[in-house]
This record gives C-alpha cells, sequence and structure tokens, in this order.
C-alpha cells in the first residue's frame, strides 16, 4: 500500500477514481433504494405483538429530522427549537408524539445542512429514497475500493467474497434503511485519505471537517490525523480543516442565529432527550467485559501511535483503529449503526491478512460478526457494541504483535 507520507511529483487523480465508482454505484444503488421505500409506510405505525407492541419505522426515518429541521434553518429559524422538534414528529408519527415514544431532535451540527442540502428541496418521500441510495453506493463504493486496494490483487473467488462481504456489513445495511449518518462519515473520511495521498492537502482538511458532523464516530479519530499532519508539516490540512470548519459554522449561524450552544446542549442531553430506553449502548458500558478490554487495547494503540507519529514514516492506522475504537465505546448510540465505521480497521487489515488463507477466514468471521451475533446468537444490541469493536480493536493488537515480532 502506498505510503500517506509520500507527496506525488505530479497531478494525481488518484482521488477521482472513487468518486467515477460512487457515481456508478449510485446509479444500481437509485431503484434499489427506490423498491425498499415503496414497501415501507410514509409515517411510524404502531404494531400489537404478543408480548405489546412495536413500532415500524419509515424507510431512511434518520433523514426527517435533518429535513424538517434544514428546511427551517434555510427559514432562518432555529432547528433545535421546540417548534421544528413538533414539526418533526407530526411528520414522523402523522400526530403529536406520545410520552411513551422515541423523541425526534435535530442533535447534529446545524452545518449538515451542507450534506443533505440538495434533498432538502425534494419531497419528503423523494429525498429519503435518493439519500437511501447514497448510503448504499457510499458502502458498495467502499467495499469495491477496499477489496481493489489489496496488494498483490488477491484470487477472484476471493476478491468476490471481500466485496460481497463488506457489501452486506449488517450495519452498513442499516444505515441504508435507517438513513443513518456513520457510513457518510466513513466516505468522507475516505475521501479525505484518498487527497491526502494526492498531496491535495487544503482540500483534505476541509473534507475532514465536513466529517465532524458525526463527532460520536469521528471526533477522535479527525484528531489523530490533524496530529500526524502536523507532525508532518502537512499544514495546509490543518488551515483547510480549520478554514472549512469555521465557514460553516459562520455560514450557519448568519442564517439561523448561533447555534452552537443549542447543539452543545443537545448533545450533552443525548441520553435523556432520546430516553434511556432507547438508548441502545451508553459509556458506562465501555467499564463492562467484555468492551473493557476493548476499551485498553484501543488505549494502548492510541498511545503507542502517538509514539510512531514521530517515528515512523506511513500513517499509523493501528492508532486510527484505537481512537475509533474509544469515540464508539464512550459515546452513547442508538442501535448498531455506528458500528459500520469498523469498515475502516476491517478494511486495513484485509489488506494485512488477505496474503493468508487462514488470515483470511478470520477477517470473514470479524465482518460477518454482527449477522452472526444477531441472527445465530439472537444476541441484542448491547452485546454487539460490546463484542465487536473488542474483537476488531484485538485483531488490531494481534497484528501489530506478529509484526512487530517480524521485525525483531
Amino acid at each position: 500500500m502506498k505510503s500517506l507520507s509520500d507527496r506525488p511529483t505530479g497531478r494525481d487523480r488518484l482521488w477521482l477514481a472513487p468518486l467515477l465508482v460512487f457515481i456508478g454505484a449510485f446509479i444500481v444503488a437509485l431503484p434499489v433504494a427506490w423498491h425498499l421505500g415503496r414497501n415501507l409506510p410514509d409515517r411510524a405505525v404502531r404494531l400489537e405483538t404478543g408480548g405489546g407492541s412495536a413500532i415500524l419505522w419509515p424507510f431512511g426515518i434518520d433523514l426527517y429530522p435533518r429535513w424538517v429541521g434544514g428546511r427551517a434553518l434555510l427559514r432562518g429559524q432555529n432547528p433545535y427549537g421546540p417548534e421544528a422538534e413538533a414539526e418533526t414528529h407530526l411528520v414522523v408519527y402523522g400526530r403529536p408524539r406520545r410520552p411513551e415514544e422515541p423523541q425526534f431532535g435535530f442533535y447534529y451540527p446545524a452545518y449538515v445542512v451542507v450534506l443533505v442540502g440538495p434533498l432538502l428541496l425534494l419531497p419528503l418521500e423523494t429525498a429519503v429514497r435518493v439519500w437511501g441510495a447514497v448510503n448504499l453506493a457510499v458502502l458498495l463504493t467502499l467495499g469495491l475500493v477496499i477489496a481493489w486496494r489489496v496488494s498483490p490483487r488477491p484470487p477472484p473467488v476471493m476478491f468476490g467474497l471481500a466485496f460481497f462481504s463488506l457489501g452486506l456489513f449488517w450495519p452498513g445495511v442499516l444505515n441504508v434503511t435507517v438513513g443513518q449518518y456513520g457510513l457518510a462519515v466513513v466516505g468522507l473520511g475516505a475521501l479525505g485519505w484518498a487527497l491526502l495521498r494526492a498531496g491535495r492537502d487544503i482540500p483534505a482538511g476541509a473534507v475532514l471537517a465536513l466529517a465532524t458532523i458525526k463527532p460520536s464516530v469521528s471526533f477522535l479519530p479527525i484528531v489523530l490525523v490533524l496530529g500526524w499532519a502536523a507532525a508532518r508539516r502537512r499544514f495546509g490540512v490543518l488551515a483547510g480543516f480549520a478554514v472549512c470548519l469555521a465557514g460553516l459554522v459562520l455560514a450557519t449561524s448568519i442564517l439561523a442565529g448561533w447555534w452552537v450552544d443549542d447543539f452543545i446542549r443537545g448533545l450533552v442531553g443525548y441520553q435523556v432527550n432520546v430516553g434511556s430506553a432507547f438508548v441502545t449502548w451508553k459509556p458506562a458500558g465501555a467499564f463492562t467485559l467484555p468492551a473493557g478490554l476493548g476499551v485498553l487495547g484501543s488505549a494502548w494503540l492510541l498511545f503507542r501511535s502517538v509514539r510512531d507519529i514521530f517515528r515512523v514514516e506511513d500513517f499509523p492506522w493501528a492508532g486510527l483503529a484505537g481512537a475509533l475504537g474509544l469515540n464508539l465505546l464512550f459515546t452513547p448510540h442508538v442501535g448498531i449503526f455506528d458500528l459500520a465505521a469498523l469498515l475502516v480497521p476491517l478494511g486495513w487489515l484485509l489488506g494485512r491478512w488477505a496474503g493468508s488463507l487462514p488470515g483470511f477466514i478470520l477477517w470473514l468471521g470479524l465482518v460477518w460478526l454482527p449477522v452472526i451475533l444477531v441472527l445465530g446468537l439472537r444476541a441484542g444490541g448491547w452485546w454487539l457494541w460490546a463484542t465487536c469493536p473488542a474483537l476488531v480493536v484485538g485483531a488490531v493488537l494481534a497484528d501489530a504483535y506478529f509484526n512487530s515480532r517480524r521485525k525483531a
């Protein structure tokens, strides 16, 4: 794999290839998303079951608050205010929310409208389907690019299995159906990585700034990347990040007033606002087993990467896995959607293990672990959060250990 620290001598258009793949994948994904959207209700439907009741959610439900709040922001209104929240519940439920039902608020930085802006011009039913196609295209693009970048190129059967497995990574598939933003953040990170490799530091920093829309996934990884860039004296990355982030905050504040305080209050009170019963993973779970082992492993990888930033020429991918593990385990999450971020260390591990059949089989086990836990062992979402990051981080630790033994 080409080193990130290698500065290209000519005009490097490598970053264009994933964009072209994404466009092709979007064309393929659009009818799929349309079909899924047509077969689910436009409003939340309560179903009575033998053990009580359940709610059948619309396709792309997580876009609803951003669609309502984003349109409110463009009208100069506060997307975090009670008026926007009440309108969101009318759109979600077709009526005011009942006390026992999940609460839907804006919760994201106001500049998320930059990411979903074109969708705000569309009717909601169309917007959620286009957003679903975008997420599916990101998932397919990541799967194809990760499998294609393995060197040496694996045999066709292994390549097909890798692409198939990544394209059906269960948390990623749920991002598509629910309309979550974890895949979008991973996609922005991949685009930023391609721009870094091409030596386009300022655009790379700007893309990383937009990836801050979901700090529950991206905060520590972005800090690590910025630290790496500073250590390498690639100050264009930091400049692009700072200028773009400041511009995003300023532009949205001009539209709807200073919103940062409302965002921080919503972030701090997320568990209470959503409802503790609906939060799948709480930070306190990081101190239980097996998640606690994942925390220790992540902390060690991150600590080790701080040293490597100043000693090793290549990018500290193992440290990025550690930063991601800590970020995921110490923030609250609804559902298992944000586990889609594990595509980053899983993609890196594929490049390390694809040359060995036992290693590739172990990698397949990690990718299909969420499906095994849910369908095979009937595990709930808490167990997926407690297990999947810990095992992926453990795999990265094992790779780092055996790699250091080989070098010794």
